[in-house]
Order: structure tokens, then C-alpha cells, then sequence
């Protein structure tokens, strides 16, 4: 279906409504439509549910107005030609001030007419005090030069039926009514003066919204008009959304759905000779309704062949989002467990958290259950998120280890140290493989699929068996690529979660923590840097953050130290290199909107144009906290625009490709037009 937006123009009202309301000023008439159920219509003589949904009318104002909405369209028009001989005027050889003369006719004309939106009842001139020009005037003046404009310029309303104007005795009128009302009252009423054409324009406004955003215009437009409401997308009652929670011993492709959730949330399903016992059960226990209706199905009254909406159950497939839906992995297919939680909230693993660029402070995520066997069988196929752990073109990693469990595996193989046998057999009992020997390399080699070669980043894997090397992220990838080409998705997406499981349970008996001390740069080292700041000058500047820089990395966080701040970095868990400088030294140059604070000052320094010597450890002045603050600010206004453009061009795309449909054939097209072979 495609809807067509177009101005009506005063003929177009006449022609297309049925009746005029000056006959009898009665906004009651039965030719709007019957509103009682059952009755026909006196004007096409069918019933509301026979296809009649009420007829416009029409109401003579019996004076001009300009249609608020066209304001700007009639000024410009009105500035646009010659007054006298309709000739256009060029804008360059008339002041706005003064006017000037037509090239034609030689009359004097002005170019600085405008409606004030607060008084649309005249138009006037901006450079000039007592010059106005009622809409009679300027209809006459536009229509005599034949200018398309004059349309803008309506001498009678269309008057809406009463199913989209409730009458006023009815229990809800609404706002819209009770203009019209007072509309109709003032036309019937009122003689036509110059104090009646304005308040007729007055309530026509009002009538339109144009200027507070109501009346039909909020009827039609934004979050709670007509067009989002009814015609671009519905509510939709096979839907639920909680806050997240992670639970790292589910499955990668499990969701942990409560079941005070369960018990409310509906999916049909068909009967059938291998599921007529289990569907009996669901009547047994009240959980079986008939289809989109509140009426529950005895367990007599199942028919085989009919289709019937229970309960969620485990195993049941929906999919799951987080908005802004950006990108593929928005809306993946998971399979539900049904749990029995103390707050409802929807748990899965922290694995998947990359792939929704969700985190666990109070997002909230969505549900989407009730789809027949035919979207079943794709989102299984299509949308499963063990099929989407990585990007096959890019090789951009989706599901993956994250944080702790990161920081874990790094420590494991960063040196092979013994593992006690309580603790040992505690972390093989959550794999599928256990090992003779009882050392960190053995304890990380028992995730690994037998048979599993890998060769890359320093790391030397043989036989599913870890030779040498030091586990980071990077190398965590890489073994998700190798595992998933070589054993299949499935077998990914469980060494995935047993990577975590093992380097977690290790972590809980190792421990792993981070304090003050372990941010923080010696008394010999501070001093070093004291003097180099001091006298320093704009060309230094970068030399000495490179040189902070380094000095932090090589001092502070090599490679093999226990300290957690080079675990979590050189693990490629959390952070970056220049993170440690910043909380022990300095802050650094600050730029707003990708350059330097601006000053007046001569001869300044660096810390007058953001150069913030100072660490978070030992607290920032007023001068570098401004600084801090404004480039900061900086910084979120760019996301929030970023974010926000991608969005509506995400929304634009969406709308664009909402008719094209890929076949099973691989043919993409729309309803008319192969798009692609």
C-alpha cells in the first residue's frame, strides 16, 4: 500500500466532501456517519462494519484565511512578483529597506513581506509600520497573476466525520471536537469583521496545531500519532523486556527467561499425532489457549491439525535485541531456559555481551517469541548465534572471552606452574578432556578440541595441547577462527564457554586485585618528571608524553609482571597503554573538537591551552579540570551526534528496504523489480 501526502485546496474540499455543513451548522449531522453499531449510513447507505467509516463535510468560512501551514510559501510568493503586472522581481535591484522599481510596469514594489506566525491573519511588511495586507487582498493579488500560491489562501474548512471527531455528549470528546464546536458556533453566529476573520484564523490554527504541535498535526505525527501508532509499526503482544543480568554457566546460546515470565508469554503451536500428549499436559495445567484468544482449551477439546498457543517452554526459540538495533548482531536467535529468579530479569552468558555492546549497569533487552516452523527453521539457520560468532570477511570477533576470564587464561600460561588437585579436578570437571598432569598449561590444554594445531602470536598449540607461549585476547581470536572452520560453530561456542568457566573458577582460588600502590610511580621518578615540567614549552610537549608514556609501559607494566595493571593490558582484557600514565603522571594535551583550547593570552603556556601536567592520583586544579571537563564534553556531544545520525540513516535504509524480500532461490527483488540475480 502506498499513501500519498498532498495540499487540498478549497476546490479539492468541495469536490470531495459530501454535504455542506451551512446548511443546518449541526455537527451531529447523520451524513457524517452512523456511530451506532448496526445502522446505515443516509449517505452511501452502508453499516460501519459494511465498509462505511464516516464522510467529510464541509464549512464556508465566509471569509479568507491563510492556511497556517503555507505561511512562509505565500510571503515568498508575495515577495517574488510585482504587485501591479505579475512580473517577477529580481531581489539584487531592490532594497529591503526602501523597495525599488518593476522593470516592467516601473511601479514600486518591496521584497519584505511576512506573516507573523503569533498573528496569521495579515501579512505586513518588516521595514514599515501600518503596511498590511489581508488575505482577501493577497488571494486577489496572487490568483489575478495566476501564481500557484493563491491555493495557500481557503475560504472553507473540511470538517472530519465523528469517528475522528468525537461528538461533544458523547463520555470521551476530544480536544479536536471542542475546536470545531467553537469553530462552527463563530461561523454561525458572528458578523464578518476584521475582528471575526481573526478569530477565525485563530481557531483554524488551533485546529492544525501548527504552532504548539497539536490538533490534527499531533493526531497524525510523532511517537503517539497515527502514522507510528497504526501504520508503521504495532505493539506487538508476543514481546518482553528486562533488565540483563550475565550467568557464565549457560549455554553461549541459552537465555535464562524467569517464569512468572514464562506463564504469561504466549507461542503458538500447532497439534500433531508426536506432540498431542505434551499439548494435553499444557491443558492439564491451564497453560493451553486458544489461538490470540484469553479462553483456555480443555483437554478434551484438542483437535490434531489445530493451532493452539501455550506456554514458553525450555528449548523454545526466540530472539533476542538490543536497541539501537545498528547491525546484524542486534537481533540474534537464542533458545530459552525457564528459571526460577528473584527479580525478573533476563540472565545469559557474558560471552555475548561484545556482540550487543551490552553491559551489565541496568541495560535493558528484549524478547521476541511466536514464530511458526518456517521462521523457526531460519532463525536456527540465519539468526542462531553460534552461526554469528564471527564476521567469515572481516574476521571481526562477535562472541568472545571478556575481562576476568581474559585476565584469567593470560595468567594460566603465563608461566607453567603447579595446580593443586582439589582445584584442578574442579576446573576438568566443567570440560569435556582431563589431563594426567597437574600444571597450569595441562589445566589450559583441557578446553581445547583434541587434534587442534595452532601456530601464531608466540603461541605453539599441538594436538590440542598448549607447547609454549602466553594466552592473551589476540590469541583467544585466533583459536576461535581455527576451532570454528575446523570443528563447526558448536563445538566453538563450547570451548568458548568453557575457556571462561576454567579461568574463572582458577581466578576464584588465585585471586586478583588491584590497589592504589599499584598505580602509582615512585618518589625519584616523580621528581624526574617535576623538573621537566616546569618551563616547559609548546614544541615539548608531545616528546613529553611520549616520554611519560614509555616510561610508565617499561617501568611499570613489562611484559611478565604481576602487576594487574599490566595483566589486564598486555592480556588485552581491559585498558590502554597510555590508561596507567594518566592515573599515575599526567593527563595529557586535551583538545576540543579536535584541536587545542583557544586563549587570548601572549606568550602562554601549555597550560593554558589544555595541557594537563597532573594524574588522577594526585587530583587536578581548576585550570585542568576545566580543561578536562570541556574536552570531555566535547568528546560525548560527538558520540551522542554520531550515534543519533547513525541512527536515522539506520531508520531511512530500514523504511527503503522494507519491500525487498530474498528468495529461497537466492533472487533478490521487490514486488515489481528484480533487484538482484
Amino acid at each position: 500500500m502506498e499513501v500519498t501526502l498532498s495540499f487540498i485546496s478549497g476546490n479539492d474540499i468541495r469536490t470531495n466532501t459530501s454535504f455542506s455543513l451551512n446548511e443546518r451548522f449541526d455537527l451531529h449531522d447523520e451524513r457524517f456517519g452512523s456511530i451506532r453499531t448496526g445502522s446505515k449510513c443516509v449517505v452511501c447507505g452502508k453499516t460501519e462494519s459494511g465498509g462505511c467509516y464516516g464522510h467529510h463535510g464541509r464549512l464556508y468560512l465566509g471569509t479568507n484565511i491563510f492556511h497556517p501551514i503555507f505561511l512562509d510559501e505565500i510571503s515568498k510568493a508575495l515577495n517574488e512578483i510585482c504587485h501591479h503586472c505579475g512580473h517577477d522581481v529580481d531581489k539584487a535591484e531592490v532594497s529591503n529597506k526602501r523597495g525599488g522599481k518593476c522593470s516592467k510596469c516601473k511601479e514600486t514594489v518591496y521584497v519584505d513581506y511576512f506573516i507573523p506566525p503569533s498573528q496569521p491573519n495579515a501579512i505586513r511588511r518588516r521595514n514599515a509600520v501600518t503596511t498590511t495586507l489581508d488575505p482577501s487582498q493577497v488571494k486577489t493579488i496572487l490568483y489575478r497573476h495566476r501564481h500557484n500560491a493563491s491555493k495557500f489562501i481557503i475560504d472553507c474548512v473540511a470538517v472530519p466525520p465523528t469517528g475522528i471527531r468525537p461528538p461533544e455528549d458523547m463520555e470521551w470528546p476530544s480536544d479536536l471536537s471542542r475546536l470545531y464546536v467553537r469553530l462552527v458556533d463563530l461561523v454561525k453566529s458572528s458578523s464578518k469583521t476584521d475582528v471575526y476573520q481573526r478569530n477565525v484564523s485563530t481557531l483554524y490554527n488551533s485546529i492544525v496545531g501548527y504552532l504548539k504541535k497539536d490538533g490534527v498535526i499531533a493526531a497524525i505525527s510523532g511517537k503517539y500519532g497515527i502514522f507510528r501508532n497504526l501504520m508503521l509499526g504495532k505493539r506487538l503482544n508476543r514481546s518482553v523486556r528486562l533488565v540483563i543480568a550475565g550467568d557464565p554457566n549457560l549455554d553461549l546460546d541459552e537465555i535464562l527467561v524467569p517464569k512468572s515470565v514464562t506463564d504469561r508469554v504466549r507461542i503458538p503451536e500447532r497439534v500433531w499425532n508426536g506432540n498431542v500428549r505434551k499439548m494435553k499436559e499444557y491443558a492439564r495445567n491451564g497453560q493451553l489457549w486458544y489461538d490470540s484468544e484469553d479462553v483456555q482449551v480443555e483437554e478434551d477439546e484438542i483437535i490434531v491439525g489445530q493451532v493452539y498457543d501455550r506456554v514458553l517452554r525450555d528449548g523454545d526459540w526466540v530472539t533476542l535485541n538490543r536497541q539501537p538495533s545498528l547491525s546484524k548482531t542486534s537481533l540474534l536467535a537464542m533458545r530459552v531456559k525457564v528459571g526460577v529468579v528473584e527479580n525478573n530479569i533476563f540472565a545469559f552468558n557474558p560471552c555475548i555481551t561484545t556482540a550487543f555492546n551490552a553491559d551489565f549497569d541496568g541495560d535493558e533487552m528484549n524478547i521476541y517469541t511466536g514464530y511458526g516452523p518456517e521462521a523457526v527453521a531460519e532463525l536456527r539457520e540465519l539468526c542462531h548465534l553460534n552461526h554469528n560468532i564471527y564476521d567469515p570477511l572481516t574476521r571481526k570477533i562477535f562472541i568472545q572471552p571478556i575481562q576476568d576470564a581474559v585476565s584469567g587464561v593470560y595468567m594460566m600460561t603465563k608461566e607453567k606452574a603447579e595446580v593443586a588437585k582439589d582445584l584442578f579436578n574442579d576446573c576438568v570437571m566443567l570440560t569435556s578432556r582431563t589431563s594426567t598432569e597437574y600444571n597450569t598449561h595441562a589445566l589450559f590444554s583441557t578446553v581445547l578440541p583434541i587434534g587442534l594445531d595452532f601456530v601464531g602470536n608466540g603461541v605453539v598449540i599441538e594436538n590440542g595441547v598448549l607447547v609454549d607461549g602466553i594466552v592473551t585476547k589476540r590469541v583467544i581470536n585466533g583459536l576461535i577462527v581455527a576451532v570454528s572452520e575446523r570443528y563447526g560453530t558448536d563445538v566453538c561456542a563450547t570451548f568458548i564457554k568453557e575457556i571462561q568457566l576454567v579461568a574463572l573458577r582458577w581466578m576464584r582460588d588465585r585471586g586478583f586485585t588491584i590497589s592504589l600502590r599499584d598505580c602509582v610511580w615512585d618518589r625519584d621518578d616523580l621528581e624526574e618528571y617535576s623538573g621537566m615540567v616546569v618551563g616547559i614549552t609548546q614544541r615539548e610537549v608531545p616528546s613529553l608524553q611520549s616520554w611519560v608514556v614509555e616510561k610508565s609501559l617499561s617501568k611499570y607494566v613489562p611484559n611478565g609482571s604481576d602487576n594487574p595493571l599490566a595483566v589486564m593490558l598486555h592480556s588485552g582484557a581491559k585498558g590502554k597503554d597510555i590508561g596507567p600514565s594518566q592515573m599515575a603522571v599526567s593527563l595529557g594535551q586535551q583538545y576540543v573538537n579536535g584541536k587545542k583550547v583557544r586563549t587570548r593570552m601572549k606568550n602562554n603556556s601549555p597550560h593554558d591551552t589544555g595541557f594537563v601536567s597532573s594524574g588522577y592520583v594526585k587530583g587536578l586544579n581548576a585550570k585542568e579540570y576545566f580543561s578536562q571537563a570541556s574536552a570531555s564534553l566535547s568528546g560525548i556531544i560527538d558520540i551522542g551526534v554520531g550515534v543519533s545520525a547513525i541512527g536515522y540513516t539506520n531508520r531511512r535504509v530500514t523504511k527503503l528496504m522494507a519491500g525487498v524480500e530474498m528468495g529461497y532461490n537466492g533472487c533478490v527483488s521487490t514486488d515489481g523489480q528484480i533487484v538482484r540475480f
